[in-house]
C-alpha cells in the first residue's frame, strides 16, 4: 500500500478537522485487519466470507428495513417528526421541476465541451412525432436491484464500527472457492478526511492558523435557544448564505440551500459543482452542529441502512439503501486523505493513475471568485496569504487506501446522487467535506450512483462515457438503446416522470 494503514499512519495523520471524530464501537477483527497488507486483509476478508440464504421476499426484507428504520428515527428528537415518504419533498409543481432539472443533467452529460453544449441547447426543440413508449419498454429502467436469495456475504460490516454496519455481498458467484476478493474492496475504513502531517506541511500551518479566535468561524445560536439557520445575525448561517452566491456569472436560480433537514435541491444543471458550495455548523458551536445549519448532519449520524453488493462483474461493487430516501437528501460523506496534486502524481505513474480514478479533484486553481471572497473576511493576513497559496494547487480527497463506502459509488449516465462542497470552521483545503446528496427520489433498492465526468477514462485512450455499462435509459454506452441516446430534454423529463411513477408502485 503506498500510504499505509490506519494504525500505520495514527501518529502521523490529522484526523477529524472539520468535525467531531464519529462515534465508533469496535466490531469483529478491527485491529488484525487494520495491521495487515493488502494481501492480508483480502485473505481475512475471504476467510470470513460465507454462503447465506434467505426464506424472506424482497418486499417482506423491504418492509422489515422500514420499520427498523422508522423505529431509529424515533429515538432522535430532532428527526422523529419527518416525514419520510415520497412526498417530503416531491408533491406538486416541485416533481415537474426536479424532472426537467434532471433531463437537462442528462442530455448535458451527453458532451465533453462546452462549445459542444451551447450546439446541442440551440438544438434541443420536443420532439412531437415521437412515439411515447410502454410500460413494458421502461420497465427495464426501473433500476430497482432485486437481489438472489442466496448470496455470499463477504463482511457482515466493512466499518468494523457497531453503529455504522454495512454488509458487504458477491452475488456473481455462487460458491465460496469461486470467489476472488479485489484488490481495492481491501481498504482501511474511515469516517472523515485525514491529512498527513509529513506530505501536506502547509495544510497543517493552515489548520494551526485556522484554531485563530479570528480564523474560526462558529456561532452561539443555541446559548440563546435561537435557530441557525435563516439566522442572519449569527456567523455560521451567515457564511452559508454568502457561500451560495459564490456562482457563475449569469446563473440567477435557487442555490442548494444546505440545510440539515429541508431540501437540499438543485434548479440548475449546469456548473453544478462550482456552483453550489454551502458552510455548515460544527462541534466547536454552541449547537455543536445538531442544528437546523448543517447539512452533515444526517450523514454522520449515518441514519440509512447501507448495503455494498456486486452483481456485474464488469461494473464493479455498489451500493444500495433498502429504504426510501427523498430527493434532496445529503446521504453520506466522500471522505479519504486531503491531498495536494503534486502528492497524488508524485506516486509511480500506476499508482498515481489508480488513486487519480479513484480521487475526486474538489477546488479549481483559477477560481478567482472564491480567493475574492476569502480575501474579504476578517481573517488575519497571515491566513489569507496563506490560504491564497494554497487555493492556488488543486486538491483531490483520495480515498483509495483509507475511505469510506462512498468510494464503492459506481458510475452513471443518469445518477441519482450529486457532490457538493461544504465548510466547516473555516475556509482552509483542509476543511472541506463532500456531501453525497440525492437529486431524485431513490426507491428502497436502487443503487447509488453519481457521474464520474465526461473526462474519466477507464483506459489510456477510452473514455468511460463510451463504454459504460449503467444501462440506464440515457446512457451512452455500447449497447444502450440508441432512440433515447438522443432525446431531446422535454421528452427526457416526460420518460422521468413516468419512471418515478412505476418505481412508486414496483
Amino acid at each position: 500500500m503506498s500510504t499505509g494503514t490506519v494504525i500505520d499512519l495514527k501518529d502521523k495523520i490529522l484526523i477529524a478537522i472539520a468535525g467531531p471524530e464519529p462515534p465508533f464501537e469496535l466490531e469483529g477483527e478491527y485491529f488484525n485487519y487494520s495491521k495487515a497488507d493488502n494481501d492480508g486483509k483480502r485473505r481475512i476478508l475471504k476467510e470470513q466470507a460465507k454462503v447465506v440464504t434467505t426464506t424472506m421476499t424482497n418486499d417482506e426484507y423491504l418492509l422489515d428495513e422500514r420499520k427498523k428504520f422508522l423505529e431509529k428515527i424515533q429515538k432522535s428528537e430532532l428527526l422523529r417528526n419527518e416525514n419520510w415518504t415520497n412526498e417530503r419533498f416531491m408533491d406538486g409543481d416541485a416533481e415537474t421541476t426536479n424532472s426537467k432539472f434532471l433531463a437537462m443533467k442528462y442530455f448535458l452529460a451527453r458532451f465533453n465541451t462546452a462549445k459542444q453544449v451551447s450546439k446541442a441547447l440551440s438544438q434541443d426543440k420536443p420532439n412531437k412525432n415521437r412515439r411515447e413508449e410502454s410500460d413494458s419498454e421502461l420497465q427495464p429502467y426501473v433500476n430497482q436491484y432485486k437481489p438472489p436469495n442466496r448470496r455470499i456475504l463477504i463482511t457482515e460490516n466493512i466499518t468494523f464500527n457497531e453503529l455504522d454496519q454495512i454488509p458487504v455481498y458477491c452475488d456473481i458467484t455462487k460458491e465460496l472457492d469461486e470467489l476472488v476478493i479485489p484488490e481495492r474492496l481491501a481498504f482501511d475504513y474511515i469516517d472523515c478526511n485525514f491529512v498527513n502531517k509529513e506530505k501536506e506541511k502547509k495544510l497543517v500551518d493552515a489548520i494551526n492558523m485556522s484554531k485563530e479566535r479570528k480564523n474560526q468561524i462558529k456561532c452561539e445560536c443555541a446559548k440563546k435557544k435561537l435557530m441557525c439557520h435563516k439566522n442572519v445575525n449569527y456567523p455560521c448561517y451567515r457564511m452559508n448564505k454568502a457561500m451560495q452566491k459564490i456562482r457563475h456569472k449569469g446563473n440567477t436560480t435557487a442555490p442548494c440551500e444546505f440545510q440539515s433537514l429541508g431540501p437540499n435541491t438543485l434548479s440548475h444543471a449546469r456548473n453544478i459543482f462550482f456552483d453550489n458550495c454551502g458552510f455548515a455548523c460544527s462541534d466547536e458551536c454552541a449547537c455543536e452542529g445538531n442544528c437546523d445549519n448543517n447539512s452533515l448532519l444526517i450523514p454522520l449520524r449515518h441514519l440509512f441502512p447501507l448495503e455494498i453488493f456486486q452483481s456485474d462483474k464488469d461494473i464493479g461493487f455498489s451500493v444500495r439503501s433498502p429504504v426510501f430516501i427523498p430527493a434532496g437528501t445529503p446521504v453520506m460523506e466522500f471522505t479519504g486523505e486531503i491531498v495536494e496534486r503534486a502528492t497524488l502524481y508524485g506516486l509511480s505513474e500506476e499508482l498515481a493513475d489508480e488513486h487519480a480514478a479513484y480521487s475526486i479533484q474538489w477546488n479549481y486553481h483559477d477560481d478567482w471568485q472564491f480567493h475574492k471572497f476569502f480575501n474579504s473576511l476578517n481573517f488575519t493576513d497571515e491566513y489569507k496569504e496563506l490560504l491564497a497559496r494554497l487555493y492556488k494547487k488543486k486538491f483531490y480527497i483520495d480515498p483509495t487506501n483509507i475511505g469510506n463506502v462512498g468510494r464503492m459509488i459506481a458510475h452513471s449516465c443518469c445518477p441519482n446522487l450529486e457532490v457538493l462542497r461544504v465548510y466547516r470552521k473555516s475556509l482552509s483545503p483542509a476543511h472541506v467535506s463532500l456531501i453525497m446528496v440525492t437529486i431524485e427520489d431513490v426507491y428502497p433498492g436502487t443503487p447509488f450512483s453519481f457521474d464520474y465526468g465526461a473526462g474519466y477514462k477507464v483506459s489510456k485512450d477510452t473514455y468511460l462515457t463510451t463504454v459504460c455499462k449503467c444501462r440506464l435509459f440515457s446512457c451512452q454506452g455500447n449497447g444502450s438503446n440508441d432512440t433515447f441516446k438522443t432525446l431531446d430534454t422535454h421528452s427526457m423529463a416526460v420518460i422521468i416522470r413516468r419512471l418515478h411513477q412505476m418505481r412508486r408502485t414496483t
